[in-house]
């Protein structure tokens, strides 16, 4: 009976601690940065700021051009090889002055708890404006490099919890 309430106290703690039933992220809860190179800003947002395992991750590449400005986004899941990749959507459309804002729109599992980070994401552009060279010499594309977002994924073993398991206290008799 006592190894059975015990099965019973980790499958709660466990089914406790994936989040089933919190409430989303609060607005605000994001980590940004931005970059920029010449006509083009890229922006990585990452919700929420403080995920716990099991907790599914928003991670949204956001990338503004000046009109005349060719935009190629990283290709799908570029980079993001060690998390599970749950969603893709990704999207473009023109805004005020003629500029383009494209974006890629991820939902991740991160594989573990402790340190993690989005890596560098590659953008590349091509410049078609008058009075400006289309690409650097000998390459197809002119290069925006985001910034590394590093972040920390709690883990979902409550505090206090011990993370040893031990044998039963005696052999089991057979049954009949």
């Amino acid at each position: 009976a006592g190894s059975e309430r015990l099965r019973w106290l980790w499958l709660f703690v466990l089914i406790s601690g994936l989040g089933w039933g919190c409430p989303p992220p609060a607005h605000g809860d994001e980590w940004t940065k931005s970059t920029q190179s010449g006509p083009v800003t890229a922006r990585v947002i990452l919700t929420p700021t403080q995920p716990r395992l099991g907790d599914p991750l928003t991670l949204t590449l956001e990338v503004e051009a000046e009109p005349g400005v060719e935009l190629l986004l990283p290709e799908f899941g570029q980079s993001l090889g060690r998390f599970v990749i749950v969603d893709f959507v990704p999207g473009e459309k023109t805004i005020a002055g003629g500029k383009t804002m494209a974006w890629q729109r991820y939902t991740l599992h991160p594989p573990m708890s402790g340190k993690q980070s989005v890596p560098p994401l590659i953008i590349g552009f091509v410049d078609h404006r008058p009075g400006h060279r289309p690409t650097p010499e000998g390459a197809d594309s002119h290069e925006l490099l985001t910034e590394r977002l590093s972040f920390e994924v709690a883990s979902v073993v409550p505090e206090g919890t011990m993370a040893e398991l031990k044998p039963p206290l005696a052999a089991l008799e057979p049954r009949p």
